[in-house]
């Protein structure tokens, strides 16, 4: 697997963001290894900046530890050559099979929502508003005190998830995927348009 920065973003349709076909590309391996990835960061943050911490903001605690998931994430998928990682202005991404499945971390509120600033990128993330077919995927966790909650959803909106389910280390999940030439779907166009500005990592 290589890193790839690009300037673009990938490309998906609505119409194949069932829970089940996302299920047949996030294997029991992958959701494994994304769960590892992202509670070994939350848990490497309180160790390495137990002194720190308190005078770190929300914002501050969230970029760091999405630092750390991000270098988490390109080591643990690095053999797996059916995988890629990319980053598009500022917002790191793991592909799955061509980008059948596109997957972005990001801190979750109980609703196991995610926010963003206000971009175009996120909008189109958000709405799943691209043109090729993919599923846009938000991997994600919920503090709830010392408790790591590590959650998949696919987002519908800005507020709402289509469906959502919990990863946990010994979660079974599909084993085959479905090749990228059998994918299907109309284009969509993004609107309304909105002022692009660059996504910020401390948001992700």
């Amino acid at each position: 697997m290589k890193e790839v920065t690009v300037y673009g973003f990938e490309l998906g349709t609505k119409n194949i963001n069932s829970e089940e076909f996302v299920k047949q590309h996030i294997t029991s391996e992958r959701s494994k290894l994304i769960y590892q990835c992202i509670t070994s960061a939350i848990q490497e943050y309180r160790t390495e900046y137990a002194k720190l911490r308190i005078k770190h903001t929300p914002r501050t605690e969230a970029s760091i530890i999405h630092d750390l998931i991000k270098n988490n994430i390109t080591e643990a998928f690095k053999d797996d050559q059916n995988t890629y990682t990319t980053t598009v202005r500022n917002l790191f991404k793991l592909g799955i099979n061509n980008g059948s499945v596109i997957i972005r971390f990001k801190k979750m509120d109980k609703r196991r929502r995610v926010h963003n600033i206000p971009t175009q990128q996120s909008f189109d993330f958000n709405n799943q508003l691209c043109l090729w077919p993919s599923t846009n995927i938000n991997a994600g966790y919920y503090l709830n005190g010392l408790e790591i909650e590590v959650f998949v959803a696919c987002p519908e909106s800005n507020s709402k998830n289509s469906w959502v389910w919990a990863i946990h280390p010994d979660a079974p999940q599909a084993t085959h995927e479905i090749p990228v030439e059998q994918l299907s779907g109309t284009n969509r166009r993004p609107t309304p348009r909105r002022k692009e500005t660059e996504e910020h990592v401390t948001n992700e």
